[in-house]
Order: C-alpha cells, then structure tokens, then sequence
C-alpha cells in the first residue's frame, strides 16, 4: 500500500506514556494524525499505558526478534539499544507504504527553523 505525497511520522517510545512530547508536537504543528505512530516494544512494562492512551496510534513490535536481527557491537545484547525500535520503525514505515518517513526519539519539545541571511 503505497501512500503517495504522504510523510510518516514515527516515535520510539518506551516506559512513558503518559509523557509524549513529540506526539503533541507534531500534532499541534499541523502534522495529519493519520500519519504518526508510537512504536513501542512488547516488553515494555507501561504498555496498556500507551494503548489506554493512544490506541490505534501504537505499533507494538517484537524486541526480541529484532534483539536476533540487530548487532548491536556486544556480546550479550541487553535489548537497552535505541536501534531495536528505530529498524522496527524503518521495517514499519516501508510496509506502510511511506516513500519519506520521520524516525523521532519521544520527548522532542520544539523544533527550530534557522534560514540562511536573505532567505
């Protein structure tokens, strides 16, 4: 399912869900709802928290598969790694059909635009 003209709009999150700045970010700058997800691991203890919240908002991924599927550059990988949720992102935005995706860590409270002199 290809969405044309689309830009999705992903936030790892994990252990907070009643704290998500990058959600209410781009939702209050205009971004479309449709396109932002939270992708949350399924070992995540808050879990209920953030569907209870943000219901089909969420996408849940299995940690320990992408746990198998990452070399995180340590013998006994601790699942601790930002890599896990941010490949599951990726893998996540292409079968939803997202030519352009943003990946975004979740406690983002603003964005700064900076313009060359004249511009």
């Amino acid at each position: 399912m290809r969405k044309t003209n689309k830009i999705g709009y992903f936030i790892i999150s994990h252990g907070r869900p009643s704290k998500q700045l990058t959600y209410d970010l781009f939702i209050n700058n205009g971004v479309n709802p449709d396109d932002v997800y939270i992708i949350c691991d399924n070992l995540d203890k808050t879990l209920q928290g953030y569907v209870d919240k943000y219901n089909d908002k969420i996408i849940i991924f299995d940690k320990n598969e992408y746990i198998d599927k990452c070399d995180g550059g340590v013998q006994k990988p601790t699942g601790l790694h930002s890599m896990y949720p941010r490949n599951a992102a990726y893998d996540i935005a292409l079968e939803k059909g997202y030519e352009f995706f943003v990946i975004a860590d979740d406690d983002i409270d603003s964005i700064t635009y900076r313009y060359a002199d004249g511009d």
